[in-house]
């Protein structure tokens, strides 16, 4: 069984991490890709420690520029995934292009607290929950003009009880986007910052 944690371009050097369950992750290619792989007797299931370990591999890849897997069933056997990175070469160089030299970083903000009686209607809910859409959508406008041309694009991963932003920056762009935001605007004190992680939010084509 073979796990995958990332796709990179070639040539890249594998990381000297060990990997799940201590297996010595290796270059598996189909050019101009490499998927950074390893090997089990059985299909590691996901844990904590393995989740961990996955992703430390990753970190490792990170000046390489990769495509980060998120931790799935492993592929059966060299064939089988032969035939998948080549039949998704295009779409994966240009996700590669998208996120070479760049890094993920997250943005964690609470939004005020939803009164504590339940909406009396129908309509009251949808008003409240209208409301607090348009707070998010505001905050992170204000978020956007607040970090500049720091961040390449953006993705808004959750915005009703707490507003969840990842933000995809060039790696060398990290210490800059840190300081914009430590300790925080004095509109959003309880911001959080963090990262940088591979860039798991920005793999799908279909994001502006």
């Amino acid at each position: 069984m073979i796990h995958v944690y990332g796709v990179a371009g070639a040539p890249v050097t594998v990381p000297p991490a060990p990997g799940v369950d201590g297996a010595v992750p290796r270059g598996f290619g189909v050019h101009p890709l490499v998927a950074i792989v390893s090997d089990h007797a059985e299909d590691p299931r996901p844990t904590a420690a393995r989740l961990l370990e996955h992703e430390r591999v990753l970190e490792g890849l990170l000046p390489y520029g990769v495509v980060p897997a998120r931790y799935g069933p492993a592929v059966p056997d060299a064939g089988v995934l032969s035939a998948l990175l080549t039949e998704r070469v295009e779409q994966l160089s240009r996700l590669l292009e998208r996120l070479r030299g760049r890094v993920e970083m997250g943005v964690h903000m609470d939004l005020p607290a939803k009164p504590t009686r339940p909406s009396p209607t129908g309509r009251s809910y949808l008003l409240d929950k209208l409301h607090r859409e348009r707070l998010a959508q505001r905050m992170a406008d204000r978020l956007d003009h607040h970090l500049g041309a720091l961040a390449v694009r953006r993705n808004v991963l959750a915005s009703r009880d707490d507003l969840r932003i990842a933000y995809l920056v060039d790696a060398e762009q990290v210490a800059d986007f840190r300081a914009r935001l430590d300790p925080g605007p004095d509109w959003a004190a309880a911001l959080v910052c963090t990262g940088p992680w591979p860039a798991y939010s920005f793999v799908s084509e279909e994001q502006p």
